[in-house]
């Protein structure tokens, strides 16, 4: 599984190699910190910087060129959008084959490097949250018709799936957040998911999160990590979104309903969408909830970066006034569009 596999093993003069190899380029590399991929930055001696990312041994194919044709997409949908570019190798292709140590296949790309800073969900203004919902709408307006065989792989990173990861519950240490979580992950499987047969399908990011979105003064400047997409409802997006911009303030929604303010200004989304939005940030905060700490179990030297949003997500879920009948009410006041 590749939550749980080491990362490929890859050393400097490795990815020097690979360089010259399929891009004809020299330069110097430094490891960036990744989840399942290996992340590279690439500093060229022709004044460039990119990314040279080297996909997870065991990761199918068919879901690493999925990221690999979505992006080729999005650019030809829609060239405006910060996204990633996916660099063309001297043969014209956009992908390469490499065998590791081990005899396990990889496949490497060569993309754009995106300029920007990441922010903290504290330093997210109104303007940013605006901005997030614009690119937010324009990316899955670009997405809506990318088909992929591989859009409907099976993802641990599903809100969908969530009444399948009831086993991780016990990773949370503490008896009353356990038992907490397990409420509401029950209420969420019982009352929300029976609602998502009838919402629209199409392709999405699925991991619209801070640490993937960069900024420069007020405006996103690169939307980035493809690596978690899924032919799934479309307002999964919005909602993920969202669940980063929680709050810890009387009205912890209020960054949330700003990007979707500017959102349904582009991206239209119909009054069953908007029903169940907030449910599903919800459900995106349990999702964290649980993988996160399993995770951390998993990897504790590791556990600082692995529940980064932890602590923000379950904060909310403490709330208990917050998960009532009212939810979708409280998520929506004051903007009626």
């Amino acid at each position: 599984m590749v939550f749980t596999a080491r990362l490929p093993d890859i050393t400097d003069a490795d990815a020097c190699t690979i360089l010259q190899k399929y891009w004809g380029l020299k330069g110097t590399v430094e490891f960036l910190t990744s989840e399942r991929d290996q992340n590279i930055l690439v500093k060229a001696f022709n004044g460039m910087r990119y990314l040279l990312k080297i996909s997870h041994p065991d990761e199918d194919r068919q879901v690493s060129n999925l990221q690999t044709t979505a992006l080729l997409h999005i650019a030809s949908r829609d060239s405006n959008l910060p996204i990633p570019k996916v660099l063309p190798m001297l043969s014209s292709k956009h992908e390469a084959f490499i065998t590791l140590v081990d005899g396990r296949e990889c496949l490497v790309r060569l993309m754009s490097f995106l300029e920007g800073r990441h922010i903290s969900p504290e330093s997210v203004t109104i303007a940013m949250a605006e901005s997030l919902g614009e690119n937010a709408a324009q990316l899955d307006i670009a997405l809506s018709d990318c088909e992929h065989p591989a859009g409907d792989h099976d993802f641990l990173w599903d809100t969908r799936k969530l009444s399948k990861l009831s086993s991780l519950l016990s990773h949370i240490k503490d008896i009353d957040k356990r038992k907490r979580i397990a409420k509401y992950v029950n209420q969420f499987c019982n009352e929300i998911l029976p609602h998502f047969n009838l919402l629209s399908r199409q392709l999405i990011h699925n991991d619209l999160n801070l640490s993937n979105i960069l900024f420069s003064g007020e405006h996103v400047t690169g939307i980035i990590d493809f690596g978690d997409m899924l032919f799934a409802q479309r307002i999964i997006d919005p909602a993920n979104l969202c669940a980063y911009l929680i709050q810890d303030s009387i009205d912890p929604f209020y960054l949330g309903r700003a990007a979707m303010r500017r959102y349904i200004e582009i991206n239209h989304l119909t009054s069953e969408e908007r029903m169940i939005l907030p449910h599903l940030l919800i459900g995106r905060c349990l999702l964290t909830i649980l993988i996160t700490n399993w995770r951390a179990a998993l990897y504790p030297e590791q556990s600082g970066r692995i529940l980064r949003h932890e602590a923000r997500a379950y904060g909310l879920i403490q709330r208990g006034d917050i998960l009532n009948s009212n939810l979708t009410d409280r998520f929506w006041e004051n903007n009626n569009g």
